[in-house]
């Protein structure tokens, strides 16, 4: 019976693991997307091997992908019809420290770790002004992934981030948008990914 959970197990991870843009055909990765809303996004990340649910939160929809332990959620952003984005985030319970923080920005200048009223924030902005291909949009997303698994891997082994006797700082220029689904996302646990211990 162990072995039977164990295979199922194993058979579980090597799907997730197999969700990226080498799934989509030639054609399909190369879709231009008309926008980054839940609905577009959704069946490109099922093709892709990805299992997203589209969340209703403040009125929006945003998507949540579980994958190893962490939730990376996902935030259509449009400032003006010209202008379209999507936010990418991991929210942890827990501030870390600033040693650990700055360390992991310097390491991963294209994901951007930060701490927001006691919890630790992994994040990182897709522009899509113009449209983006699908294959694009789901190597942003497989990048991210990445990063998201260097700090939990730093963070479980405890070699890289050491403790620092600072207080872990929040950006100066976090948006209210941004502030509130950060706060939304909190509001449900399961939506969580983890906690940050402080004494790493």
């Amino acid at each position: 019976m162990l072995r039977l959970i164990a295979a199922a197990a194993a058979l579980a991870v090597s799907l997730i693991g197999a969700a990226d843009a080498s799934n989509l055909s030639n054609a399909q990765a190369r879709k231009v997307l008309p926008s980054t809303d839940a609905r577009t996004l959704a069946p490109v990340l099922r093709n892709a091997g990805y299992y997203p649910e589209i969340i209703e939160m403040e009125g929006r929809e945003s998507i949540a992908i579980r994958h190893e332990g962490d939730v990376i959620m996902l935030r259509p952003r449009v400032c003006n019809p010209n202008c379209t984005g999507l936010l990418m985030v991991v929210v942890m319970e827990g501030s870390a420290p600033s040693q650990a923080i700055n360390a992991y920005n310097q390491q991963t200048p294209a994901t951007m770790a930060y701490t927001f009223s006691g919890a630790t924030i992994l994040s990182r902005y897709l522009i899509a002004d113009h449209g983006i291909t699908a294959g694009t949009f789901l190597v942003n997303l497989d990048v991210f992934n990445k990063t998201v698994r260097k700090w939990t891997q730093n963070r479980n082994s405890r070699n890289a981030m050491s403790v620092s006797l600072l207080s872990s700082l929040t950006p100066d220029d976090i948006d209210r948008d941004t502030e509130a689904f950060i706060t939304a996302v909190r509001k449900r646990g399961e939506l969580i990914s983890g906690r940050v211990a402080a004494d790493y």
